[in-house]
């Protein structure tokens, strides 16, 4: 991340807000935890009708009132809040940068808070900035991620590691596609064991995952038998399943129930040998390579990230700006995409 780009964008975009009357409120001004957290519900409703933050008004009261939430606001004429961003906390130490969002686009506020909230974690944290950076184009009456885009991976230098349509919007409730991405890019990885490394299923994510961790070492070996059964560790906002040794139910089950309890499911596994034959399985299932995770597993193996749309979901249409990543980043979350929209 290069301090003086983002800096330079800051300026541009108080220039550009100058005759719009706008009141720019930081976390230290003491707005009280529960006039922030409306604040932030009323803007998410009014953009995207279903957010999953605004079902938990609670949560967010709890998470200002800890620290582990701090926003940045943004007042019209009125002091009515038109724009937000925040930088919230993640339990293995990174920050994300998320909950932005502007009722008018193009003015360039809704940008300038989220510069605004990633310089403050630069000038404060050695920790990785990370974020779910939307990629849905225009639908149904919700705007694109054009900006989002351009300012996360143009200007701050966020690193995408993933493509998973995890997040559902608006009305009619639609998924949208994200891209997990990071500040901070794996260094010095263990190797990566895949049973077929050469096949066509794996080229999108490998070309991802070799931009993300570009010292990544992949072998083959052989794919072994199954030692465990298959859980659910989450089930908001989307589900996680995950291979477990004191279960025996078996993963078509498991994703059976995942099914039933949302549109998305995300299994992260290992990329050790001994869980070459948990990830044939995925495959097996017709669970889509989307990615890895930004941390390594307990060993030091890349976590490979696999996903699956629930049939009839409906989902938001990709879209990428020119230029903002480099053509095998683009390729790659291209062809994850359309990987997700066969499913459906």
């Amino acid at each position: 991340m290069n301090i003086e780009t983002i800096e330079q964008k800051i300026g541009e975009r108080e220039q550009r807000i100058r005759d719009l009357s706008i009141t720019v409120i930081e976390p230290e001004q003491s707005i009280g935890p529960e006039i922030q957290a409306q604040w932030m519900i009323d803007l998410l409703s009014k953009i995207y009708v279903n957010h999953g933050v605004t079902q938990n008004p609670q949560g967010v009261i709890d998470a200002i009132v800890s620290g582990d939430m701090r926003c940045w606001f943004a007042l019209d004429v009125d002091n009515s809040p038109v724009s937000v961003a925040a930088l919230i906390a993640q339990r293995d130490g990174a920050v994300e940068l998320g909950r932005a969002v502007a009722l008018q686009t193009n003015q360039g506020v809704g940008g300038l808070l989220m510069l605004t909230a990633a310089l403050d974690h630069i000038q404060h944290s050695e920790q990785p900035l990370v974020a779910e950076v939307r990629m849905a184009d225009e639908f149904h009456g919700v705007h694109s991620s054009h900006s989002t885009q351009v300012i996360s991976f143009g200007h701050i230098g966020l690193h995408p590691h993933a493509l998973v349509p995890a997040f559902h919007h608006g009305e009619p409730n639609r998924q949208e596609p994200f891209a997990f991405s990071s500040s901070r890019k794996i260094l010095d990885p263990e190797k990566a064991f895949l049973a077929d490394p050469t096949a066509q299923v794996w080229q999108a994510t490998l070309g991802l995952m070799q931009e993300f961790a570009p010292s990544i070492q992949v072998e083959m070996c052989e794919s072994g038998s199954l030692e465990h059964g298959w859980t659910i560790v989450q089930e908001k906002p989307f589900v996680v399943v995950v291979p477990e040794r004191s279960t025996t139910t078996n993963l078509d089950t498991t994703l059976q129930r995942a099914d039933n309890l949302d549109a998305f499911t995300l299994i992260p596994i290992s990329l050790s040998s001994e869980m070459a034959g948990a990830v044939n399985e995925c495959l097996r299932l017709g669970l889509v390579p989307c990615g890895i995770d930004r941390s390594l597993d307990e060993n030091g193996h890349p976590q490979l990230l696999m996903g699956r749309l629930r049939q009839g979901t409906m989902l938001a249409p990709m879209v990428q700006v020119p230029n903002a990543l480099s053509q095998a980043q683009s390729s790659a979350l291209r062809a994850i995409d359309q990987q997700f929209r066969k499913q459906i």
